[in-house]
């Protein structure tokens, strides 16, 4: 029969025999096997080796390193010491459980590294920290240029480009998620992007924003206001009202136009 009923026993070599330039072993109470199938370690055994989804750091890379394969499983060989990835994202990508303790398989930058002893990380994000939520949102003009990724987590390897692309849409929120401190929004067929990214509010935009001379008085100062910045654009703050100023030289320095189609200027007294 096979060899695996005897899996993680201690065998007692008898004898032993070269047959066709094969070294074979008896086994006390067994029976002979080829030398070529056994080993003077034991190695650990798998209970189980499956896939995952989390992020960790180093917590401690004294006396830890990384390996092709969970430490004492047959086959493993050292990559490097733990060290090496000290302060890096490590996504976590496989988890398995040997007699020794619980291992992980890590990605660097998209790149797979090895297993390391779970004890020696520190894990920041998984799945079990997301909640189911509600609502819409829009990015913030001043935050086009950030980025938004595959997870709530800032890695190379799951960017998924800049939010300028989605400037002025409604963005439905599905999950949210708190990482080391920092709110993170799921938002419907884009990704995860930090919440302080994204408003509640649908600002306008400049269409354009340049310096003019003229000179203007108040004709209408009902309803009207003076702002610090086009009203509807992010930042905007009321100065005061528009009578304020009825009857006086208002010189014109500036002209802009938002994406609603409104020309604002901006006047000196």
């Amino acid at each position: 029969g096979p060899l695996s009923k005897f899996a993680g026993q201690t065998l007692t070599v008898q004898r032993e025999a070269t047959i066709e330039g094969q070294l074979w072993y008896r086994v006390k109470d067994l029976g002979w096997t080829k030398a070529s199938t056994l080993t003077a370690t034991q190695y650990d055994k798998l209970e189980y080796d499956k896939a995952i989804t989390a992020y960790s750091r180093v917590k401690t890379a004294t006396g830890n390193s990384v390996w092709t394969k969970p430490y004492r499983t047959s086959g493993y060989k050292l990559v490097n010491p733990l060290s090496s990835y000290a302060g890096k994202n490590l996504r976590i990508i496989r988890e398995a459980k040997t007699s020794s303790g619980i291992w992980y398989q890590f990605s660097v930058g998209g790149k797979t590294i090895g297993w390391v002893d779970s004890k020696a990380l520190n894990t920041f994000y998984t799945p079990s920290m997301e909640k189911t939520i509600t609502g819409t949102r829009y990015v913030l003009p001043s935050k086009q240029t950030v980025h938004y990724y595959g997870l709530p987590v800032e890695d190379s390897a799951i960017d998924r480009g800049p939010l300028s692309k989605f400037n002025g849409q409604a963005l439905t929120l599905q999950r949210e998620a708190t990482i080391e401190g920092q709110l993170w929004y799921r938002v419907k067929d884009l990704g995860w992007v930090k919440a302080a990214n994204l408003t509640t509010t649908k600002y306008d935009t400049l269409s354009y924003d340049k310096a003019i001379t003229a000179y203007s008085r108040v004709k209408t100062a009902t309803g009207n206001s003076v702002w610090t910045k086009p009203n509807k654009i992010e930042g905007a703050q009321k100065i005061s009202a528009l009578s304020t100023y009825s009857g006086k030289n208002m010189r014109i320095i500036r002209e802009a136009k938002t994406s609603s189609g409104t020309i604002w200027y901006q006047f000196s007294v």
